[in-house]
């Protein structure tokens, strides 16, 4: 499968920044502009978004918010170089300040553009405003993959999930890194690593946030499970075994835990979750029945053509403990 990192995409950011901007402007047309291409941003109709901004951008030409939601408008449609000449705009004018969200915007758009150098002196630029930011560190991670420095994307993506350790971007790329053919051929753990991050990004993640990537991690999940390093392949196949004899012998909380055991291994295994769950099930301590429900509803979302997890039932995606 191809590596393919995740960009960054600051809705609330732009959200919040609207609403200062639309206040401090008097009832004029460039206002009806900004109010309305938001509102198309916010909506993804990003074509129709880009002209209006840009009358907003040449009315209040001084404001970094004007110039940010016209360089996102150019980028979610896919214009990259209006895109960058926008956010380049709009840095100028957060010179000072502790903004970056137009630097990490410029990253992107500088790494669409093919110029993963100029990408990275955007992130680290940012890096310096946010110290160590996770989202920040997982977009120059993908930038030191995009120049082959595989050890430096590595560390970093290490460092960003260890700070936060629910940002979605820093475990999508991280997962995509771990789950290189290369990565999996020399370590085997690579796939218990990549697993749960793919596992982690969807779980933390809305259904109606970056469907696209949530679908791709479906995807590579999947891919993770069919081609298992034949280590973790074995060691799942013992302690599935020894989970069914325990169980066989009356022994359902050792059979649960043994379980559990596989499913923290490798948790691109729909088999291990299933497994997991009935044991929960029939163990029946405290909690047990809802943390069986909750997983269930993980596996619909991990595994949604498998038929053994039912539609998510629990209050959110966010469900499943594990």
């Amino acid at each position: 499968m191809r590596t393919r990192f995740f960009g960054f995409f600051n809705a609330a950011a732009v959200g919040l920044a609207v609403l200062a901007l639309a206040e401090s402007c008097s009832r004029t047309p460039p206002e009806v502009a900004l109010a309305e291409g938001q509102r198309a941003l916010a909506e993804g109709r990003y074509e129709e978004s880009v002209p209006l901004l840009r009358t907003a951008a040449s009315a209040y030409r001084d404001s970094p918010v004007a110039w940010y939601n016209l360089g996102m408008a150019n980028l979610m449609a896919g214009h990259n170089r209006q895109a960058e000449k926008a956010l380049r705009k709009a840095v100028s004018l957060c010179e000072g300040t502790d903004d970056t969200d137009a630097l990490v915007a410029l990253g992107e758009t500088r790494r669409r553009r093919g110029r993963s150098d100029l990408a990275a002196a955007a992130y680290r630029v940012a890096l310096e405003k946010a110290f160590r930011k996770p989202r920040i560190l997982a977009g120059l991670a993908a930038c030191e993959l995009d120049q082959g420095n595989v050890g430096a994307a590595e560390r970093l993506l290490e460092e960003a999930i260890e700070g936060g350790a629910r940002d979605p971007v820093a475990l999508f790329n991280a997962g995509v890194l771990f789950s290189r053919p290369d990565s999996l051929a020399t370590d085997p753990s690579s796939q218990t690593r990549a697993a749960n991050c793919f596992v982690g990004f969807l779980r933390f993640t809305g259904a109606d946030n970056w469907p696209e990537r949530r679908a791709d991690a479906v995807r590579r999940l999947a891919a993770l499970n069919e081609n298992r390093p034949a280590p973790i392949r074995e060691r799942i196949d013992e302690l599935l075994f020894q989970a069914a004899a325990a169980d066989r012998s009356g022994q359902t909380a050792r059979a649960c835990e043994l379980a559990s055991d596989a499913l923290n291994l490798d948790p691109s295994n729909p088999d291990c979750l299933a497994r997991q769950v009935a044991l929960l099930r029939k163990r029946g301590r405290p909690g047990d029945a809802e943390k069986a429900l909750a997983n269930e509803s993980l596996g619909h979302i991990l595994f949604p053509t498998d038929v053994r997890f039912a539609p998510i039932v629990v209050g959110t995606a966010n469900g499943g403990s594990r």
